[in-house]
């Protein structure tokens, strides 16, 4: 056994020590019957932001489907209300509304309609984010802020996309014959 005093010998020991309890680069950790392996703070710190990469793709990619999926329901829905709608507006425009008035009506229901949607899933929405943080928080030591901007984005793109649809619809309840949109059934 090498002395502390003699460096060069005392690495020589230790490397040897270390090969000999745990296998080495190249060295295939199952077959030689070990568990467990020892990794150099740089390999673990290289490990961990490939994880932390890999995570954070897949999260924002699931939170991107989910928003999309959100999204095109609420296209569908207001672009189907309208035109389940499309006779009782074509009556009103037979009355007299202008198309002014009309899109001010469709523009309030919406905000309406959006309103007591955020009013619904905002505080459910921020307590789940609070949660998470929380919960994150006990692990790690790191600090918890509510992500304000996001969710500011997140509400102004709600109120975009209402807009919108109902802007398209209106479109194209424009190019319809009155006559003949009072009619159907």
């Amino acid at each position: 056994m090498a002395s502390p005093e003699n460096e060069n010998g005392y690495m020589k020991y230790a490397k040897k020590v270390l090969e000999s309890y745990f296998p080495q680069k190249g060295m295939d950790y199952g077959e030689a019957g070990y568990v467990s392996r020892v990794y150099g703070a740089q390999d673990y710190s290289k490990f961990m932001n490939i994880s932390i990469v890999l995570a954070s793709f897949f999260i924002y990619a699931f939170v991107f489907l989910l928003g999309m999926i959100g999204i095109l329901n609420v296209i569908s829905a207001v672009s189907f209300q309208i035109k389940i709608r499309a006779r009782e507006l074509a009556v009103l425009k037979s009355m007299g509304i202008t198309l002014e008035s009309l899109q001010k009506m469709l523009n309030a229901e919406s905000v309406l309609c959006a309103g007591k949607a955020l009013l619904i899933g905002l505080p459910v929405g921020m307590l789940m984010v609070w949660v998470m943080g929380y919960c994150v928080k006990l692990v790690f030591p790191i600090n918890f802020h509510m992500p304000w901007t996001e969710i500011f984005i997140a509400i102004s793109i709600s109120f975009g996309v209402i807009w919108g649809t109902v802007k398209v619809s209106l479109n194209r309840l424009k190019k319809q014959n009155i006559i003949e949109t009072i009619r159907m059934q």
